[in-house]
């Protein structure tokens, strides 16, 4: 795989050039819009996890992730999976990382969707008898 990769990666296209050109001459417009979410992202994810009873965090102070510690006597592989199943919301497994009882939650992606993901997260919360604050 390193190899293909290595082949397939070793020098782009005049198209990506292109597009990376127009995207450094609008930097500043991109970071400001980028970071403007990420931030609100944040402060949604904030107010989520001090609504659940059953989870607790580490608030990231950079980055786009974070980790998730959740009080239920239930491996994070079966966690993670549980849930996927139950409403296609996706968290990584902390045992992936040796934290076992952690998921891992990614917040750089469309307010909606993160939303919609913690909104999933909740109903599974809610299933397995773990009530809102």
């Amino acid at each position: 795989c390193e190899d293909h990769r290595h082949y397939v990666t070793i020098s782009c296209g005049m198209l990506d050039d292109a597009l990376a050109c127009i995207a450094l001459e609008h930097r500043e417009r991109l970071l400001e819009r980028n970071l403007g979410i990420l931030l609100g992202n944040k402060r949604e994810l904030e107010r989520w996890v001090a609504s659940e009873e059953c989870i607790d965090w580490v608030s990231p102070q950079a980055g786009t992730t974070a980790f998730l510690r959740y009080d239920l006597d239930l491996p994070s592989a079966e966690f993670a999976q549980e849930l996927f199943d139950l409403n296609g919301t996706f968290l990584v497994p902390g045992s992936e990382f040796g934290w076992e009882r952690w998921l891992r939650v990614g917040f750089a992606c469309a307010p909606e969707t993160l939303r919609g993901g913690l909104e999933g997260l909740s109903a599974y919360l809610r299933r397995r008898g773990s009530g809102g604050r």
